[in-house]
Protein backbone atom coordinates (compact mmCIF):
# COMPACT_ATOMS: atom_id res chain seq x y z
CA UNK A 1 0.00 0.00 0.00
CA UNK A 2 2.77 2.47 0.77
CA UNK A 3 4.50 1.90 -2.57
CA UNK A 4 1.19 2.39 -4.38
CA UNK A 5 0.47 5.54 -2.34
CA UNK A 6 3.85 7.02 -3.26
CA UNK A 7 3.47 6.17 -6.96
CA UNK A 8 -0.06 7.55 -7.03
CA UNK A 9 0.95 10.83 -5.38
CA UNK A 10 4.08 11.28 -7.52
CA UNK A 11 2.87 10.08 -10.94
CA UNK A 12 -0.84 9.30 -11.14
CA UNK A 13 -2.84 11.80 -9.09
CA UNK A 14 -5.17 13.83 -11.26
CA UNK A 15 -4.63 11.76 -14.42
CA UNK A 16 -7.88 9.75 -14.22
CA UNK A 17 -11.60 10.46 -14.30
CA UNK A 18 -12.33 7.60 -11.90
CA UNK A 19 -10.31 5.05 -9.94
CA UNK A 20 -11.53 1.46 -9.58
CA UNK A 21 -10.08 -0.51 -6.68
CA UNK A 22 -10.59 -4.12 -5.66
CA UNK A 23 -10.83 -3.69 -1.90
CA UNK A 24 -10.08 -7.26 -0.82
CA UNK A 25 -8.66 -9.68 -3.33
CA UNK A 26 -6.06 -12.38 -3.49
CA UNK A 27 -3.14 -12.38 -1.11
CA UNK A 28 -2.06 -8.82 -1.52
CA UNK A 29 -2.80 -6.20 1.12
CA UNK A 30 -5.58 -3.70 0.35
CA UNK A 31 -4.44 -0.40 -1.18
CA UNK A 32 -6.89 1.61 0.93
CA UNK A 33 -7.25 4.12 -1.88
CA UNK A 34 -10.15 5.67 0.02
CA UNK A 35 -7.58 7.37 2.25
CA UNK A 36 -5.74 9.25 -0.50
CA UNK A 37 -7.33 8.99 -3.97
CA UNK A 38 -8.63 12.40 -5.05
CA UNK A 39 -10.69 11.19 -8.04
CA UNK A 40 -14.11 9.53 -7.69
CA UNK A 41 -13.52 6.01 -6.40
CA UNK A 42 -15.44 2.82 -7.21
CA UNK A 43 -14.72 -0.11 -4.92
CA UNK A 44 -14.98 -3.69 -6.20
CA UNK A 45 -16.00 -5.99 -3.35
CA UNK A 46 -16.86 -9.52 -4.43
CA UNK A 47 -18.17 -10.96 -1.18
CA UNK A 48 -18.24 -10.91 2.58
CA UNK A 49 -15.13 -12.87 3.56
CA UNK A 50 -15.88 -14.14 7.07
CA UNK A 51 -16.41 -17.77 6.08
CA UNK A 52 -13.40 -17.77 3.74
CA UNK A 53 -11.15 -16.30 6.42
CA UNK A 54 -12.28 -18.89 8.99
CA UNK A 55 -11.78 -21.85 6.61
CA UNK A 56 -8.58 -20.71 4.94
CA UNK A 57 -6.48 -19.34 7.79
CA UNK A 58 -5.51 -20.25 11.35
CA UNK A 59 -7.81 -18.68 13.97
CA UNK A 60 -5.50 -15.80 15.02
CA UNK A 61 -4.94 -14.75 11.38
CA UNK A 62 -8.66 -15.09 10.60
CA UNK A 63 -9.55 -12.79 13.52
CA UNK A 64 -7.12 -10.13 12.29
CA UNK A 65 -8.54 -10.38 8.76
CA UNK A 66 -12.12 -10.14 10.05
CA UNK A 67 -11.19 -6.97 11.95
CA UNK A 68 -9.50 -5.60 8.81
CA UNK A 69 -12.62 -6.31 6.75
CA UNK A 70 -14.76 -4.42 9.29
CA UNK A 71 -12.30 -1.52 9.21
CA UNK A 72 -12.38 -1.45 5.40
CA UNK A 73 -16.18 -1.54 5.35
CA UNK A 74 -16.26 1.51 7.62
CA UNK A 75 -13.70 3.22 5.38
CA UNK A 76 -15.69 2.56 2.17
CA UNK A 77 -19.17 2.91 3.71
CA UNK A 78 -20.10 6.04 1.74
CA UNK A 79 -18.39 5.08 -1.54
CA UNK A 80 -19.84 3.33 -4.56
CA UNK A 81 -19.27 -0.40 -4.22
CA UNK A 82 -19.70 -2.89 -7.06
CA UNK A 83 -20.45 -6.53 -6.29
CA UNK A 84 -21.37 -9.46 -8.60
CA UNK A 85 -24.70 -10.61 -7.10
CA UNK A 86 -27.74 -9.53 -5.13
CA UNK A 87 -26.81 -12.04 -2.43
CA UNK A 88 -23.38 -10.42 -2.03
CA UNK A 89 -25.06 -7.02 -1.96
CA UNK A 90 -27.24 -8.08 0.98
CA UNK A 91 -24.31 -9.65 2.86
CA UNK A 92 -22.14 -6.58 2.40
CA UNK A 93 -24.77 -4.51 4.21
CA UNK A 94 -24.09 -6.74 7.24
CA UNK A 95 -20.63 -5.18 7.29
CA UNK A 96 -22.17 -1.71 7.46
CA UNK A 97 -21.92 -0.74 3.80
CA UNK A 98 -24.92 1.34 2.70
CA UNK A 99 -27.35 -0.60 0.50
CA UNK A 100 -27.98 2.39 -1.74
CA UNK A 101 -24.25 2.64 -2.52
CA UNK A 102 -23.87 -1.01 -3.54
CA UNK A 103 -24.41 -1.74 -7.23
CA UNK A 104 -24.73 -5.24 -8.70
CA UNK A 105 -22.69 -5.84 -11.86
CA UNK A 106 -22.72 -9.46 -12.96
CA UNK A 107 -19.42 -11.17 -13.76
CA UNK A 108 -19.03 -12.69 -17.21
CA UNK A 109 -21.70 -12.82 -19.85
CA UNK A 110 -25.44 -13.10 -19.36
CA UNK A 111 -26.50 -15.20 -22.33
CA UNK A 112 -24.63 -17.87 -24.21
CA UNK A 113 -25.74 -18.85 -27.69
CA UNK A 114 -25.61 -22.56 -28.37
CA UNK A 115 -26.75 -22.10 -31.95
CA UNK A 116 -23.35 -22.96 -33.44
CA UNK A 117 -22.52 -25.78 -31.05
CA UNK A 118 -22.58 -29.15 -32.74
CA UNK A 119 -23.43 -32.27 -30.80
CA UNK A 120 -20.70 -34.86 -30.66
CA UNK A 121 -21.49 -38.55 -31.01
CA UNK A 122 -19.79 -39.98 -27.98
CA UNK A 123 -17.77 -38.26 -25.35
CA UNK A 124 -15.79 -38.96 -22.26
CA UNK A 125 -17.33 -37.98 -18.92
CA UNK A 126 -15.05 -35.25 -17.55
CA UNK A 127 -15.47 -32.88 -14.63
CA UNK A 128 -13.23 -29.80 -14.68
CA UNK A 129 -12.32 -27.56 -11.77
CA UNK A 130 -10.81 -24.38 -13.19
CA UNK A 131 -9.72 -21.64 -10.84
CA UNK A 132 -7.45 -20.68 -8.00
CA UNK A 133 -6.85 -23.80 -5.97
CA UNK A 134 -7.70 -22.63 -2.44
CA UNK A 135 -8.66 -24.71 0.58
CA UNK A 136 -11.97 -22.88 1.08
CA UNK A 137 -13.11 -23.84 -2.45
CA UNK A 138 -13.31 -27.45 -1.22
CA UNK A 139 -11.99 -29.36 -4.22
CA UNK A 140 -11.75 -32.31 -1.81
CA UNK A 141 -15.55 -32.49 -2.00
CA UNK A 142 -15.31 -32.93 -5.77
CA UNK A 143 -12.82 -35.78 -5.25
CA UNK A 144 -15.14 -37.47 -2.73
CA UNK A 145 -18.06 -37.13 -5.15
CA UNK A 146 -15.90 -38.49 -7.97
CA UNK A 147 -15.38 -41.69 -6.00
CA UNK A 148 -19.16 -42.23 -5.96
CA UNK A 149 -19.49 -41.39 -9.66
CA UNK A 150 -16.72 -43.80 -10.63
CA UNK A 151 -18.30 -46.51 -8.45
CA UNK A 152 -21.63 -45.94 -10.21
CA UNK A 153 -20.54 -45.35 -13.82
CA UNK A 154 -17.17 -47.04 -13.85
CA UNK A 155 -15.74 -44.10 -15.79
CA UNK A 156 -15.25 -40.39 -15.25
CA UNK A 157 -12.25 -38.10 -15.03
CA UNK A 158 -11.55 -35.00 -13.02
CA UNK A 159 -9.19 -32.33 -14.30
CA UNK A 160 -8.03 -29.82 -11.69
CA UNK A 161 -6.55 -26.81 -13.48
CA UNK A 162 -5.51 -23.37 -12.38
CA UNK A 163 -3.17 -21.45 -10.13
CA UNK A 164 -1.90 -22.36 -6.71
CA UNK A 165 -0.42 -20.09 -4.08
CA UNK A 166 2.41 -20.96 -1.73
CA UNK A 167 0.16 -21.08 1.31
CA UNK A 168 -2.04 -23.70 -0.34
CA UNK A 169 0.67 -26.15 -1.45
CA UNK A 170 -0.09 -28.28 1.62
CA UNK A 171 -3.73 -28.44 0.56
CA UNK A 172 -2.76 -29.72 -2.89
CA UNK A 173 -0.61 -32.39 -1.28
CA UNK A 174 -3.53 -33.44 0.93
CA UNK A 175 -5.67 -33.68 -2.22
CA UNK A 176 -3.10 -35.92 -3.89
CA UNK A 177 -3.01 -38.11 -0.79
CA UNK A 178 -6.82 -38.34 -0.70
CA UNK A 179 -6.86 -39.32 -4.38
CA UNK A 180 -4.41 -42.15 -3.68
CA UNK A 181 -6.35 -43.30 -0.61
CA UNK A 182 -9.54 -43.47 -2.67
CA UNK A 183 -7.83 -45.27 -5.57
CA UNK A 184 -8.63 -42.47 -8.01
CA UNK A 185 -5.14 -41.78 -9.35
CA UNK A 186 -6.20 -42.97 -12.84
CA UNK A 187 -9.21 -40.65 -12.78
CA UNK A 188 -7.68 -37.33 -11.68
CA UNK A 189 -5.28 -35.07 -13.58
CA UNK A 190 -3.67 -31.92 -12.20
CA UNK A 191 -2.78 -29.08 -14.58
CA UNK A 192 -1.36 -26.52 -12.19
Amino acid sequence: PLRFFRRYMEELCGRFDVVVEEVIGGQRPPFMGRLFVKEPLVAIWHQKHDRIFREQYPAPVAVILLILERFLSALYRTRTVVTPSHESREKLTQLGLKLENIQVVYDGIRKVSTQDVKACGSREDIVVFLGKLRRYKRVDHIVLALKRVVASLGRCRLIVAGKISEIDRGYVESLRKLILELGLEDHVEFRI
